[in-house]
């Protein structure tokens, strides 16, 4: 049996927070979810989510800067939400500036899903263990 792909959103806003974990439970992925950084980390170190959502605005910056530091992290896809001028995405980072329609948040994070999927059939898992073991 598949192991369910996992979300972690970090968002102070709670209207957000039940949008998108509403959505995303729909689409058949566990959702995890913190108001802060500090509960958002210790949800990242626990359950080693398959993306992470931070909103810019809620300090989450710490959050990204706090699990690269720690290490074994950075291969985690990341969603940025905020007001973020002339930011580019780049690779497993995404800024998605705000003020953002669901829609296509939803849409970029099951592709952003989908990719992690596909590397993860390619030696990807291996990661995902090493992750766990360094957390635990």
């Amino acid at each position: 049996m598949a192991r369910r792909r996992s979300v972690l959103i970090v968002d102070r806003s709670d209207e957000n927070r039940l949008v998108l974990r509403e959505a995303l439970e729909r689409r058949g992925l566990t959702i995890l979810e913190a108001p802060g950084n500090e509960v958002g980390v210790r949800l990242a170190r626990e359950h080693c989510p398959d993306l992470v959502v931070l909103d810019l605005e809620a300090g989450s910056v710490e959050v990204e800067s706090t699990l690269n530091a720690a290490g074994n992290y950075g291969d985690t896809p990341l969603v940025l939400l905020g007001t973020v001028a002339a930011r580019q995405s780049v690779s497993s980072r995404q800024f998605v500036a705000k003020p953002f329609r669901y829609a296509p948040l939803i849409a970029r994070i099951e592709a952003m899903l989908q990719q992690r999927s596909s590397a993860s059939i390619n030696g990807g898992d291996q990661r995902r263990s090493d992750r766990r073991h360094a957390s635990g």
